[in-house]
């Protein structure tokens, strides 16, 4: 191993690699600073879905004096079913052998337990057969994750270990207390972390992004601290950097010896100056020490973040690719594709360029410090990557792509020809214009998220989310008409929020799904933080804080007391019910009061969504660029009568054809040729306005005329793009 190690901790994802450690580890690089990945979340998991491992669950169970309800007792039985295909399961959720599916499919290969009970209501469509396979492969691995939940590891998820421990704890007095067990998972932490030789490391940082995450990555130190006491273990990411951002709990320090907040590349920077001896603790960047017993917060304010094009490209080559797996627990596209392998993650910039959501940790780093990434920096990373990795799937994590990045990045992926597949989260901002959404569409996005987070007018300006209900839907219309999907974040119960809104929300929310405008969503229960304006202001609200008391150890999830006395609690499990059905498009025609049990008005028009699509038409701006990003036209005269031409725009399935007069089809020809950034070496911005200047005269058509002809308009839906 190198000086330095960066571990990602069990269990953050096994889909994809997480995002911070290549993100680090390329920081690193450009800085010739010599550095080693671990993915633990992978090795782990590998490790515990193999025959091997459910050896040793099933040895544990049949060991245990537990008194097992009869569906632990049923798995039991059909112990060397599961064993004898488990390693051949992963493998085909690894992508190494399609030709499983085929046994897979049959119902008959796979042993089957209560999570197979969904397939009563399945929706595969026969010839969707490996997508199939790994649905039911991924409803297997579902079933050995609740026999090892519910007989020996009560506290084990898929992406999660103790998450409850995680989670605004004041103290760390039970924590300590679960670090002092030892059970299997954590046995195959340490088996895995044996396998390698760090006797020439110095620093080891692990990431810990969710609550579900701490144990296992306090485990990981300790097993450092007694294995290898000379090696400094820092932990940051963003769990870190939320919770414990007014950490003065000592006895963590038992376990690491830095505690870094928000970006972590001047953090560790500094830290291996400092292991080094070459600054004091004085020049640290944003980290915690213990000395004497005390927490102390070092932050040398000179010392600035890493400007964008010193970030180095993220480190993906030395990670093991091949073995990450797709698990499919939704029968949703959109769904899938956070569990889909291999998206490799990157981002077009850090923070969010609206920071102003008011329910929002607007108050941190990873929000409030906006600073956008070159796209021709950001496009080199890519071509990079694919030359490292072969991959070309990209998943960007950004809070919220920037519609001026992603603008910019599309143009030089077409420019340089890149064929790559990519999504990322967005916020629906009115800056997506159908040709911003085509231009995405032609640059290889297939999918985009985005927080709504309510359908309902007064709620939005409320919270200052920053846009109407009607720009939504009509951005939602735009990427929905360039067959974009898109998932969209619901919050409920935000405080003055009725029923009756609520309600009516949710109504606007069916028919965005019926109309295919969204294809698939989330509700989730408003959680009031201490980083965010509400939590400074609760008056606006309405809302009493119980205690502000601040914690010695984790601080994020705030109690409260919602003085509007309009609690939506009781309406919950309707709201949750009816966004499930959505999301597989059923009972999209049923009226929204069946879902609740007690009498709710809504006086939302059932034609409130079609009658804003149905008045949208494609806005041209006046002062907008001409981008044509289709193949070159041209023009031949045989057939054509005198002076005419037949001007030919090559498609994919049928070339579209006009007869022109000559000179008209050889300007067209000039216009698109000038205005296509992939095949024109000079391209330069052309505005309508330019082009006017060139129009062919002595037609009977003027300028602005030809603006509103039918072969105009067909120019436009063949790929010209007028952009801001």
């Amino acid at each position: 191993m190198q000086k330095i190690v960066l571990i990602t901790p069990p269990f953050t994802q096994i889909s994809s690699p997480y995002a911070a450690n290549p993100f680090l580890a390329g920081t690193l690089n450009n800085f010739n600073i010599p550095n080693s990945q671990i993915d633990l979340s992978l090795a782990v998991a590998l490790d515990f879905f193999s025959a091997k491992g459910l050896n040793r669950l099933f040895d544990i169970i049949e060991k245990s004096n537990k008194k097992f309800p009869e569906n632990i007792i049923r798995f039991t039985k059909r112990k060397e079913e599961y064993i004898s295909t488990i390693d051949s399961v992963i493998n085909f959720l690894q992508g190494k052998n399609n030709l499983t599916s085929y046994k897979i499919v049959t119902r008959e290969y796979l042993p089957e337990n209560s999570r197979f009970d969904i397939l009563k209501n399945f929706s595969f469509k026969n010839e969707e057969t490996v997508d199939f396979a790994k649905y039911l492969a991924s409803l297997y691995i579902d079933d050995i994750y609740d026999l090892a939940k519910d007989s020996v590891l009560p506290n084990f998820g898929l992406s999660s270990y103790y998450e409850r421990l995680g989670k605004s704890q004041p103290s760390f007095n039970e924590i300590d207390e679960v670090l002092q067990n030892e059970d299997l998972i954590s046995q195959i932490v340490y088996e895995n972390l044996s396998k390698y030789d760090f006797s020439k490391t110095t620093l080891v940082c692990i990431t810990i992004p969710f609550p579900g995450n701490l144990i296992s990555s306090l485990k990981i130190s300790d097993w450092f601290k007694k294995n290898y006491p000379h090696i400094k273990i820092a932990i940051g990411g963003g769990y870190v950097s939320t919770e414990l951002k007014f950490l003065t709990e000592p006895k963590i320090f038992k376990y690491v010896d830095f505690v870094c907040l928000d970006s972590g590349e001047t953090p560790i920077i500094s830290l291996i100056d400092f292991i080094e001896g070459k600054i004091t603790k004085l020049a640290l960047c944003r980290t915690f020490l213990c000395e004497d017993g005390k927490v102390i917060f070092y932050n040398d304010l000179d010392k600035k973040d890493i400007c964008s094009k010193d970030l180095g490209i993220p480190d993906y080559k030395n990670l093991p690719i091949e073995s990450y797996l797709t698990l499919y627990e939704s029968t949703n596209k959109m769904h899938r594709l956070w569990s889909e392998r291999v998206f490799l993650k990157l981002r077009m910039a850090y923070g969010c360029y609206h920071k102003k959501c008011e329910f929002c940790d607007t108050t941190l780093s990873y929000i409030n410090e906006y600073r956008p990434i070159n796209a021709i920096f950001l496009v080199d990373q890519i071509e990079q990557i694919i030359k490292d990795t072969k991959i070309n799937s990209f998943h960007f994590v950004d809070e919220a792509m920037p519609p001026s990045v992603i603008k910019d990045f599309c143009i030089e992926i077409l420019k340089r020809g890149l064929d790559i597949i990519w999504w990322g989260n967005i916020r629906f901002d009115r800056a997506f214009s159908y040709d911003l959404c085509f231009l995405m569409k032609k640059s290889g996005c297939i999918a985009v998220t985005g927080g709504m987070e309510t359908a309902n007018e007064r709620i939005l300006q409320l919270i200052n989310k920053g846009i109407s209900l009607n720009d939504t839907i009509q951005v939602l219309n735009n990427f929905s008409k360039n067959n974009i999907l898109v998932h969209t974040y619901l919050i409920y119960g935000i405080p003055t929020e009725t029923k009756e809104e609520t309600v009516n929300s949710l109504e606007i929310v069916r028919q965005l799904f019926y109309h295919n405008l969204i294809k698939s969503a989330y509700y989730h229960r408003f959680a009031l933080t201490i980083h965010s304006f509400i939590y400074n202001n609760p008056q606006k609200y309405n809302i009493t804080i119980k205690d502000k008391k601040i914690n010695k150890f984790a601080n994020n999830d705030i109690e409260y007391i919602d003085n509007n006395k309009n609690s939506v609690d009781s309406i919950s499990y309707g709201l949750n019910k009816a966004i499930y059905n959505f999301n597989y498009r059923k009972c999209l025609n049923d009226k929204i009061a069946s879902w609740f049990d007690e009498k709710i008005p809504c006086n939302i028009s059932k034609s409130f969504v079609a009658d804003i699509i149905k008045n949208q038409d494609r806005k041209i701006k006046d002062d907008g660029f001409l981008l044509w990003t289709g193949n070159i036209p041209f023009i031949y005269k045989k057939n054509a009568p005198k002076g005419f031409c037949i001007f030919v725009i090559p498609q994919n399935k049928e070339d579209l054809e006009y007869e022109v007069p000559q000179k008209l089809g050889e300007w067209l020809c000039f216009v698109l040729f000038q205005s296509s950034i992939r095949y024109n070496k000079d391209f330069k911005k052309v505005k309508i306005s330019d082009i006017e200047k060139t129009y062919p005269t002595n037609f009977q058509e003027n300028f602005f005329d030809f603006l509103n002809n039918e072969l105009w308009f067909d120019i436009l839906n063949s790929g010209l793009l007028i952009l801001v």
